[in-house]
């Protein structure tokens, strides 16, 4: 039997170190966690179809319901006696058979599960979609990552509701591969009063982005991606979550008479930090020529 469901998968964190140390306390852990799972799962119309060791599987008609049960569970189990348990929620086409279930979507759910910490309730963006109207539920996002034997990154959302854990994305960096050598260039800044110069700013853009192409091993964020923030004083970070990008390069023009003045600078996204920044002054004796000639040199000040 083929449907669509919310998957969800909940995991005890620490169970195998803890039965060598207390293994009393960790089957009465054990227990508090199926305990809760049972209750709040059956409370949202959901279903566990199996357990797993130190962890379950169940499903859900609605991702709303899914997503709540999985607050309730995090909200319960950190009240004491204290269980540290990961959650992840997908939403995909699954099929059934004899209890046992199969499909992409679980596979995925299961890698959201196991990129969440303990505390947290992970949610992929299928799921953010169908929740994110929804006033008693709040989420953050993480940001896109590279799963294991999943194709394309996938972004992820953190629920932030009261009592839950909200990691930094730094924090995950041991369980999955970040993004490395991509860039994105955000518009350059007309820092002159007159509006024409917006034609100079956007083409020294232009320039960088047909150049950066052409850097081997280095990926760069399409231009209709990066003009998206043109105009918007938006956190580098939180660019550099929302394009799935490493590095980001911004900058500014500031035009009198007949002299240019463009500042560039090269930011990590990880901490805002700037890794490189310079200034170039220059004579407007060929508009084109100049942005040729700042953009080969941006080029290979990145490139090193």
């Amino acid at each position: 039997m083929r449907q669509l469901a919310a998957i969800m998968f909940s995991d005890m964190t620490g169970y195998t170190a803890l039965m060598q140390q207390n293994e009393q306390s960790a089957k009465d852990k054990r227990r508090r966690l199926k305990e809760v799972l049972e209750t709040y799962v059956a409370a949202y119309n959901g279903k566990i179809l199996q357990y797993y060791g130190d962890g379950a599987l169940s499903m859900f008609n609605s991702a709303i319901d899914g997503v709540n049960c999985a607050v309730e569970i995090q909200q319960t189990l950190q009240q004491e006696p204290k269980v540290e348990v990961r959650i992840g929620i997908h939403t995909g086409d699954i099929s059934i058979e004899d209890e046992t279930i199969y499909g992409d979507g679980v596979n995925l759910a299961s890698r959201i599960e196991s990129l969440a910490v303990p505390g947290s309730v992970f949610i992929s963006e299928k799921v953010f979609d169908e929740i994110r109207n929804q006033e008693n539920i709040t989420a953050r996002e993480m940001g896109y990552f590279e799963l294991k034997n999943v194709i394309k990154p996938v972004r992820i959302f953190a629920i932030d509701n009261k009592g839950l854990v909200v990691p930094a994305r730094d924090e995950l960096k041991g369980k999955t591969k970040l993004p490395t050598n991509r860039l994105a260039v955000l518009p350059f800044v007309n820092m002159s009063a007159d509006p024409e110069n917006e034609y100079f700013s956007d083409g020294i853009t232009e320039e960088l982005l047909n150049a950066f192409t052409k850097v081997d091993g280095l990926q760069i964020t399409s231009r209709t991606s990066a003009f998206a923030f043109k105009g918007k004083n938006t956190d580098i970070r939180e660019i550099g979550i929302q394009l799935n990008v490493d590095r980001i390069l911004e900058g500014s023009v500031r035009k009198a008479g007949n002299r240019v003045r463009i500042t560039a600078q090269l930011i990590n996204t990880a901490d805002g930090y700037h890794i490189w920044s310079e200034n170039f002054d220059r004579d407007l004796t060929d508009i084109f020529e100049v942005q040729d000639e700042i953009s080969s040199i941006i080029v290979n000040k990145c490139r090193i």
